[in-house]
């Protein structure tokens, strides 16, 4: 296929698809970037945010969104001021992302030598892809315009194909930090080597320059990756929750080092063996150093986030170990075809990274393990096609797209259910508060704290809250919440439990398994997603009665 005819079909599809998710609740870090534009910009009525309860404590809102750059919030703030602006709106503010990223994919994957249509079909049929097209989160407007930009950088050969090239890449910077690992890329040039030309070079010093650069004001923090790094490392070692935390700041490390890597490790093998050479070298001590970051983990962290190579006990050594057989078979089946590919190092580099994600990566690795997406679907596509010939490639590729697409559907449709169980768990907790006279307060975060506030309460602040006249509390028992000090143990009494819907596709996925993971954002210890066919949410509401009250 023609790579117009991939673009729109592309739009198609990403039409389809957001039309399907329009009318999702908000939820995860929905709410955080809402807070944020309506602080930048505040409608008539309004007031600014000022201060936000994101995680269990009143802080400003600067604490939560220094390590973001801004450009979501502005996007957001613009789109709010429209008249009839909804739910739906903003949800459809995905759409061009979404064929950007197909359509940036499929142009990678032609720059290096590979097909572009089933580059695209992998891409596009991914839960990395597609799952992110449902939030009104800045992570598929950082990952589309990013691609896109990177393989018109390639293609580029004078002044507007560059600057063009360059502003894509500023605008992804400007939307989320994640693509900053991708930035050293532009110093390379199509043939692998170093930039040379003052043009090139010149664009790309600017665009790299200016992506760390925030508008004053606006809340963002340092662009710059060592400042994010930075930023990650100290918020790693918060008392209490060290062992996550620091299994947070392995993962986006080691992000930080798969992401551009995969794409060096492309154009490298597709430009002869001299480049390859040396990405086998360097793939070869990152691996290393992967495995013995997963050694070393263990305990709480292994079950709560895990390194990008898994954590090395118990299901997560087992799947570790097998993925590492399995695709070392499948190397040495292929070494004596004729149809090998000249190179096929970077792809089980590539492979075996990806694995890593599946096997025990966080959801801020996925973040940033995004952008691994279009070499792995590019090198597959190539490497399958070169060990089995065209017809049943063809077969084997259709096969792993519609794996890919029913357990993206499955996925999406049981977040979706979430996301409405919880906002209709906020309007159930407001009316049992009213009919009790008592304010309304939550444990919970995001999506149901969002509603809860919308409904008139607010989420438990577990630095200063006595709740001294008692109150109704809405308390998640599934996805990640606050506890209900101690101290109010005998002073709160079970009402009612309120069980959410379970999964009704076809293939029971579900985005969330327990108190560290919710959305896409993770799963059980070795899989960011868990199958079972439980509620995607239980709610507790209980009551708190006021101090000094008999039980």
């Amino acid at each position: 296929m023609k790579f117009h005819g991939i673009v729109v079909a592309g739009a198609a599809w990403a039409a389809v698809w957001v039309a399907a998710n329009a009318g999702k609740p908000f939820h995860v870090d929905d709410p955080l970037f809402l807070d944020w534009a309506r602080h930048l910009a505040p409608l008539k009525g309004e007031t600014r945010t000022g201060t936000i309860n994101w995680s269990g404590v009143s802080e400003p809102i600067e604490n939560q969104t220094r390590h973001y750059p801004p450009g979501w919030a502005w996007m957001i703030a613009g789109i709010r001021r429209v008249p009839g602006s909804s739910e739906g709106l903003l949800h459809w503010m995905q759409l061009p992302f979404l064929v950007a990223a197909v359509a940036g994919c499929a142009r990678l994957a032609r720059a290096w030598g590979a097909s572009s249509g089933w580059t695209a079909l992998l891409c596009a049929t991914s839960p990395l892809v597609l799952l992110p097209a449902t939030t009104v989160m800045p992570d598929l407007a950082c990952f589309g315009p990013a691609v896109l930009g990177l393989a018109l950088w390639t293609e580029a050969r004078g002044w507007r194909g560059l600057v063009t090239a360059g502003l894509l890449v500023l605008f992804s910077a400007q939307m989320k930090q994640t693509v900053l690992p991708l930035l050293p890329l532009l110093f390379v040039s199509p043939g692998g080597s170093y930039v040379r030309d003052p043009r090139r070079l010149g664009v790309a010093v600017a665009a790299v320059a200016l992506a760390g650069w925030y508008p004053p004001g606006s809340g963002g923090g340092s662009g710059w990756l060592g400042g994010h790094l930075a930023w990650i490392v100290g918020w790693a070692w918060e008392p209490g929750l060290a062992f996550p935390r620091i299994g947070y700041a392995l993962a986006v490390c080691a992000g930080v080092v798969l992401s551009p890597l995969g794409f060096a490790a492309a154009i490298a093998a597709g430009r002869g063996p001299g480049p390859a050479a040396r990405v086998r070298a360097v793939w070869r001590a990152v691996l290393v150093l992967l495995v013995l970051i997963a050694a070393g983990m263990g305990g709480e962290s292994a079950r709560a986030t895990g390194a990008v190579g898994p954590v090395a006990t118990g299901a997560s050594a087992v799947w570790f170990a097998a993925a590492i057989v399995v695709f070392l078979a499948w190397c040495q089946l292929g070494a004596g075809s004729r149809r090998r590919p000249r190179s096929c190092w970077p792809v089980w580099w590539v492979a075996l990274a990806s694995a890593g994600y599946f096997a025990g990566a966080p959801f801020p690795a996925a973040r940033f393990l995004i952008f691994l997406l279009p070499p792995l679907a590019a090198w597959f596509a190539t490497d399958v096609t070169h060990r089995f010939g065209r017809r049943a490639a063809a077969v084997l590729l259709v096969a792993v797209a519609g794996g890919n697409l029913a357990l993206s559907v499955s996925l999406a449709r049981a977040d979706f259910a979430f996301a409405r169980f919880v906002r209709h768990a906020a309007t159930e907790g407001a009316r049992e508060a009213r009919e009790r006279g008592l304010p309304l307060v939550t444990t919970g975060h995001w999506g149901l704290q969002w509603y809860v506030e919308r409904a008139g309460g607010r989420e438990l602040d577990r630095a200063v809250d006595r709740l001294p006249t008692g109150c109704v509390v809405l308390e998640p028992a599934v996805t990640d919440h606050l506890a209900l000090p101690e101290r109010f143990d005998r002073r709160r009494r079970r009402e009612k439990v309120l069980d959410g819907p379970t999964p009704a596709v076809f293939l029971p996925a579900v985005c969330f398994s327990g108190p560290d993971a919710a959305a896409w954002h993770g799963g059980d210890a070795w899989l960011p997603y868990s199958l079972g066919r439980g509620p995607v949410e239980r709610v507790r509401i209980l009551e708190v009665i006021p101090e000094g009250a008999r039980p």
